[in-house]
């Protein structure tokens, strides 16, 4: 004798009825549930299978909609997955009452039946619900579903869920780490503490403090400037070169100065000539006796100008006046150039007084007011930091080598640290005064703001 057994004809869609043996539609359902646990063991990651398990298995328990809710650490449980969409808006009143209903229920082991008839005013359609918990190897919850349909929850529809609950909670032990089966979240105390603490700790007063790049430099060296209009012909020493005092440095082109005093000592053979022919004439000739005071002036016009000349000739050939570490960039940098009285192209310095040059950004700038602390790293040493306390800080920005504007701010080494080698580069660390916290991380943060809103 036929009977008439309804099951879904759809994901859950609606009810069909068949006229088939009783036999016959429990291996189809058998074979259906068979085939549903081999998909859940297919399931990649964890948010599939939590996709899974509000949709795909309707096609065994015939429920219409589902949700799927993970337990955090305040034991409180929150909807990850629903039927038929594909991310939850954990703030849609539906989602906020049946997580509502869920967290207020008394979740255990077995399927438990509960009423969704207050669901919505009373509006919502599909009033009878059986919910399910997936339990960890230890027997503890950590998720759990709730499924809705029309109609009520027979014996063997709640023993097949409970064994389609068991397939789900082992196959998301087998997807995630124990620790990471209940979601993580703050305490109630820790998410009012933590920003308390935050609030605190950004009042605390650190040191204002800003990066720079930095270069060893002499402090107080003696300049080697151009004494005189000229071209560079000679340079004697090589950079980094210690001299005498009294070693020649380098020369000028000297072709035009030495005709010139050439030319100066010979008006001074002709001035003394015609002194001399005035002097004999001056006995027998009027003329020539009221000459010699202007032959006289006449010479010693040109030995003037013979010893400018000389001068001139000498100043071609510039010497060191002290000892000391000679400085300049490059000998090609300078053989050939042009350069003017009271430039200069050397530098003589003591090796053992250097001072550290720092180009601080002017998007870095703080507040120095003269003083402050500096640590240094050298490139060459960075993991000896040196100390050093700003001496002189530049007024007005200037353009530094990579085209960016930077103040200039020379720092002293201290006493015990011995003299880095002069042109060592790194990084200084300046601090200045003491700010908040707050104010010191936030800092670029709030600059950039006040730039693109003009407060």
């Amino acid at each position: 004798m036929a009977k008439t057994i309804a099951f879904p004809s759809g994901p859950g869609r609606g009810q069909a009825t068949s006229t088939v043996p009783p036999q016959a539609d429990a291996t189809a359902r058998l074979i259906r549930l068979v085939t549903l646990e081999g998909d859940i063991r297919q399931q990649p990651h964890v948010a599939a299978l939590s996709y899974h398990a509000v949709n795909d298995a309707r096609t065994v328990l015939g429920f219409r909609q589902g949700w799927f809710f993970r337990r955090n650490r305040r034991n409180r449980f929150t909807a990850e997955a629903v039927s038929d969409v594909p991310s939850v808006d954990v703030n849609a009143p539906l989602v906020l009452a049946v997580s509502r209903l869920v967290n207020g229920l008394g979740i255990t082991a077995t399927p438990r039946e509960v009423s969704l008839t207050g669901l919505q005013d009373g509006k919502f359609p599909l009033p009878f619900g059986l919910l399910l918990a997936l339990s960890d190897a230890q027997g503890e919850v950590f998720a759990a579903l709730l499924l809705a349909r029309d109609g009520a929850w027979p014996e063997g529809d709640r023993t097949i869920a409970a064994r389609l609950s068991a397939t789900y909670a082992h196959a998301f032990r087998a997807l995630t780490p124990p620790g990471l089966l209940r979601t993580w979240s703050l305490p109630r105390w820790a998410m009012l503490g933590i920003p308390l603490v935050l609030a605190a700790l950004s009042l605390v007063p650190v040191p204002m403090a800003a990066l720079a790049p930095f270069e060893v430099v002499a402090h107080q060296p003696d300049l080697v400037t151009a004494p005189m209009d000229g071209v560079v012909a000679a340079i004697a020493a090589d950079p980094n070169q210690s001299v005498a005092a009294g070693a020649i440095l380098f020369a000028f082109e000297d072709t035009r100065l030495k005709a010139e005093a050439d030319i100066a000592a010979q008006k001074v053979e002709v001035a003394e000539s015609r002194l001399a022919t005035a002097r004999n004439g001056a006995f027998s000739d009027v003329e020539l006796k009221r000459s010699v005071s202007t032959s006289e002036q006449e010479l010693q016009l040109a030995k003037a100008e013979q010893a400018y000349a000389a001068s001139l000739l000498q100043r071609s050939v510039v010497r060191a006046e002290h000892d000391g570490l000679l400085i300049y960039s490059a000998r090609n940098d300078w053989l050939g150039k042009p350069v003017r009285t009271g430039e200069k192209v050397m530098e003589i310095a003591d090796p053992s007084r250097v001072a550290y040059r720092i180009e601080l950004a002017v998007s870095d700038a703080i507040a120095l007011n003269g003083e402050g602390d500096v640590r240094l790293f050298l490139d060459a040493e960075p993991l000896s930091p040196r100390t050093a306390a700003i001496a002189e800080t530049g007024y007005h920005a200037k353009a530094s080598a990579d085209g960016t504007l930077a103040y200039v701010i020379t720092a002293l080494p201290s006493r015990d640290d011995a003299p880095a080698r002069i042109g060592l580069r790194g990084t200084a660390q300046v601090s200045g005064g003491s700010v908040p916290l707050g104010f010191y991380l936030l800092r670029r943060p709030i600059a950039a703001l006040r730039q693109s809103l003009g407060w």
